[in-house]
């Protein structure tokens, strides 16, 4: 996957899939952006504790073993993107849902598709 470590990132246009872990790991202020992420075995996409200010948008994150994002950042933007079929039985983790402890300054205009009529799906939000 994508594994960043500095701050400023943009992470835009690629297809990361099949990984052995999380897709894209976030450890500091990035924008993630116009991605595919999907069949990881972790989370689609990680946002690391103490990170702030990161932006997700415009990705299509799905069929990942673990959350389509799992929040562990403060402020987080989460914009346009589309979530399907992601692991651990609940759907998208996106805002410091199950482990994570993340919040989000703002969600707008995100699409769901869990997997069926009897899939769970949890949202929780600390704005």
């Amino acid at each position: 996957g994508i594994f960043t470590e500095g701050s400023a990132i943009r992470i835009e246009n690629n297809d990361v899939r099949s990984n052995g872990f999380e897709g894209i790991h976030v450890l500091q202020h990035a924008e993630v952006i116009g991605n595919v992420i999907q069949k990881n075995l972790g989370s689609g996409i990680d946002l690391s504790d103490g990170s702030q200010g990161i932006s997700v948008r415009d990705n299509v994150v799905t069929g990942n073993g673990h959350e389509g994002i799992d929040n562990d950042s403060q402020n987080v933007e989460i914009h346009d993107n589309v979530f399907t079929k992601n692991g651990r039985g609940v759907g998208p983790d996106v805002a410091g849902a199950g482990h994570g402890n993340g919040t989000v300054s703002s969600f707008v205009g995100n699409q769901f598709d869990t997997g069926g009529p009897t899939t769970k799906q949890r949202l929780e939000f600390d704005f």
